[in-house]
Parts: C-alpha cells; sequence; structure tokens
C-alpha cells in the first residue's frame, strides 16, 4: 500500500458511497486496530452493511493485507454479533464461520470471513484491519 492520503498508516484506501474506507497492513490485534483507527482520525474499525460494500472492502485488501479486522464482535453475548460503531448488524457478513470459545472477533479475507480470538495478530497471514468515516 501507498500512504497517499498523508495519515501516516501503509493503506489501500478509497471512497465507497457516503464513507471512506482504509485498509492497513499489520500485525495488530482487535483492540488495537479500533485504537489506531481512532487516533489517526477515522471513526473506528469498519462496518460493512450489504454484500457490494463487503465486495468494495475487500478488494482494497492486497498483498500483505491478505486478512484484516472490521469492527464486528460477540465478546459480550455468544453468538449476538454487534458493530462497534453501534450500527445495526443488518448484513449477515459473518456467515459461515464456525464461533467457537474465544473466537469473538472477526475479520475479513479476500473471498470470506472469519471469526477468531480478539487477541490474535495473525492466522498464517498478519491480519491488518479495515477503517472507516464518512467522506
Amino acid at each position: 500500500g501507498i500512504d497517499s492520503d498523508c495519515d501516516l498508516l501503509d493503506c489501500e484506501a478509497a471512497s465507497h458511497g457516503s464513507s471512506y474506507f482504509a485498509a492497513c497492513a499489520g500485525p495488530m490485534n482487535f483492540t488495537m486496530s479500533e485504537s489506531a483507527c481512532q487516533i489517526l482520525g477515522y471513526d473506528g474499525l469498519a462496518s460493512v452493511h450489504s454484500l457490494i460494500e463487503t465486495a468494495f472492502v475487500r478488494s482494497l485488501l492486497t498483498t500483505g493485507v491478505d486478512l484484516a479486522w472490521v469492527g464486528l464482535t460477540d465478546q459480550d453475548e455468544e453468538g449476538t454479533w454487534v458493530w462497534t460503531d453501534g450500527s445495526a448488524y443488518d448484513f449477515d457478513v459473518a456467515s459461515g464461520t464456525t464461533d467457537t470459545g474465544n473466537e469473538d472477533c472477526l475479520y475479513l479475507t479476500g473471498t470470506g470471513a472469519n471469526d477468531i480470538n480478539c487477541n490474535a495478530t495473525s492466522n498464517v497471514s498478519p491480519i491488518g484491519f479495515v477503517c472507516q468515516q464518512p467522506n
């Protein structure tokens, strides 16, 4: 990635609809990723609300950012997914994940999604993150 927007992150970034997304290299765990987004002026980790928006965010994932946290967690209640930004969980991006034990945070891959322990920083590849803010 290239820091073309001068936000001090090595990210692939672009606008889609009313949001600006930045997919950034890791490795970082879920909490560190949320904090990094906020410290750098983003609202936080991305929330996706449609198949089209999810496909757009996945298109930002590149070599070096094969896996990326989004702001989806079921830490508070197992099996009840919530976005960290408080928006409605109105699109089942977690469909097909096998949530077992402490797998409470979700990352996107180029073709799917996986839930894993929120403290993880890698799963074969380093886990990056996707930040979001309004345009």
